[in-house]
């Protein structure tokens, strides 16, 4: 098996970029974690603070996360 460091990004969803990268092994995630931004969907204001204590509850602090 190839071992190559990959990452993840799911458009829109800091916490579920978290999940879907724990779940797959990827060393690193990567997202808009902080800000808040209008946008076609309205008003955005991700939530760094629950992005990190899941990746913490998942025992995943060594996988990165790119802001």
């Amino acid at each position: 098996m190839l071992k190559v460091p990959f990452g993840v990004n799911y458009l829109w969803d800091p916490t579920a970029t978290v999940a879907i990268g724990s779940v797959t092994g990827a060393s690193f995630v990567r997202e808009i974690f902080t800000g808040v931004f209008a946008s076609d969907m309205g008003v955005w204001a991700p939530d760094c603070a629950q992005a990190s204590r899941l990746r913490s509850s998942l025992n995943k602090n060594d996988m990165k996360m790119f802001f």
